[in-house]
Order: C-alpha cells, then sequence, then structure tokens
C-alpha cells in the first residue's frame, strides 16, 4: 500500500492589452487568477508467484486498486481600464470548485511455459476499470457579494473505461546469436463519457489486435543488430476527454474533447 498527498498553488496575474488599427493601446484588461489545488492518491497492490517447476514455469498474478482525489478552486478578478488607465467598465469576479475522483482497478495474470531448445511461451490476460467524475461550478460576481452560477461553464462529467485484454508471446534463441520474440495482443475497450449536465453520451466498443516482431543478431560481445515491427495503440488522456471549460483568465480557456479517438 502507497500513497501521497500535495497541494499546490498556480498564480497569474498580468495586463492584457488591446491595440487599435494604429497599434495605439485601445483598452487592458488585468487579470488576476488564483488555484488552489490539494490533492490525494492511495494505492493497494496485491500479488501472487508461483514456481511451478525448476524449469522456469511460472504464474503470477496481481490486483491494484488505485485512488485520486482532487479540490481544486479558482479565484479570477478581471479588471477593465481604457487606453488612460482609468476604469472602463465594472470589474468582474469568477469562482471555481472542481473536484474530480478518480479510480483505477486492475487485475492481471501471467503464465510462462519453457519449451525445448531455448524456446518460451507467455500467456496473459488483464482487465481493467476505471471511472473519472468530474463536477465543476463556477460562479460570477459583480460585488464579491452577489453570486450566480454560471450555467455555460457549470458542469458534470463521468467517464467510464473498461479494457480487456490477452496476449500470447514466442521467444526462441537461436544458433549463431540469432534471436526471435513474436506476439499477438488483442484488446477490447468499452468507454462511456457522460456529460450530465447537458445528458450528451458518448459510447465506444471496438476490438483491436496489435502484433508485434523481434528480430536480433549477436554479432560479438559488444556488437548486434536488429529488426521489430510492432502496432500499438495510445489513447487520450482523461483530461483531454473532460470537456470542462476551465478559464485561464478572461480571454483563455483550455476544454478537453470526448469525441477524441485513439491513435494506432
Amino acid at each position: 500500500c502507497n500513497g501521497g498527498f500535495q497541494s499546490g498553488k498556480d498564480d497569474q496575474h498580468g495586463p492584457i492589452n488591446f491595440l487599435n488599427a494604429n497599434m495605439q493601446l485601445d483598452s487592458t484588461v488585468y487579470s488576476v487568477s488564483e488555484d488552489n489545488q490539494p490533492w490525494h492518491s492511495l494505492t493497494y497492490e496485491l500479488n501472487y508467484k508461483w514456481e511451478i517447476d525448476s524449469s522456469g514455469q511460472e504464474l503470477t498474478a496481481s490486483a491494484d486498486y488505485s485512488g485520486f482525489n482532487s479540490r481544486t478552486h479558482q479565484y479570477l478578478t478581471s479588471a477593465f481600464l481604457n487606453n488612460e488607465g482609468e476604469t472602463a467598465a465594472p470589474t468582474q469576479y469568477r469562482r471555481g470548485q472542481m473536484p474530480s475522483d478518480i479510480t483505477i482497478k486492475v487485475a492481471k495474470a501471467d503464465y510462462v511455459l519453457p519449451l525445448k531448445k531455448s524456446a518460451k511461451l507467455g500467456i496473459g490476460f488483464k482487465a481493467s476499470f476505471v471511472t473519472s467524475d468530474n463536477n465543476v461550478q463556477y460562479d460570477n460576481s459583480p460585488d464579491q457579494i452577489n453570486w450566480a452560477v454560471d450555467t455555460t461553464s457549470t458542469n458534470h462529467f463521468i467517464y467510464k473505461e473498461n479494457i480487456n485484454a490477452g496476449y500470447i508471446n514466442f521467444n526462441k534463441d537461436f544458433k549463431k546469436g540469432w534471436s526471435l520474440q513474436a506476439g499477438l495482443r488483442g484488446e477490447q475497450t468499452v468507454s462511456n463519457a457522460d456529460q450530465i449536465t447537458s445528458d450528451s453520451v458518448v459510447k465506444r466498443n471496438y476490438f483491436q489486435l496489435f502484433p508485434s516482431v523481434f528480430l536480433r543478431k549477436n554479432l560479438n560481445d559488444n556488437n548486434s543488430i536488429g529488426l521489430s515491427y510492432s502496432r500499438r495503440i495510445d489513447r487520450p488522456n482523461y483530461q483531454d476527454l473532460n470537456p470542462f471549460k476551465y478559464v485561464i483568465d478572461q480571454y483563455t480557456l483550455k476544454q478537453g474533447n470526448t469525441d477524441l479517438k485513439p491513435q494506432f
């Protein structure tokens, strides 16, 4: 079992200057953004190994549970000035509460079977279950007293993902320094991205095969040459899928996209 606690703070101060067609100062927005970002994580691990015989035949298995919690608080002030530095519009105040809870559960098993003539066969299975629950609420105020919910930015987003995978792998050492490793992995991905606030759901269910081949030749004790081929998958991270509008200043924000697909 292991875990961690951390609390960070990110403050941004600075003017945004607007120029007219003659490149002269027209107006300025002075923004102050203060973020407090406390979070903690905890992971439990259970491992098992069975050495079946002296030939190297063995079975290993593990189960992991990880929990991540963050409670980000944001406060944003925007003051509007004309080209002479005088107040041009009422100051705007904005605050945000951005709690996030992520749980990851993983179970896997691997079996190794030694074969004749320096060969080895490996078989394995892995299943992972991820839930990411993000609930953000922004409030606006003209005077820091009367606050109203900003319905254009407030959102509740829950992402669930289940990946089931199995593989078979073959290794063999040949004469004259040659070695070969070949494998095939199959993955089924089932995901559900639910924007509860807007009642929008993106579901996916797909199966993919990932072959791999590695060929190696040892030339001498210090040199070797190799050739490899593999097909891999790179999925978007959970924050890239999160459709929340994270406001950096009056004119800058970042936002994820639930329609992102993995690359191969």
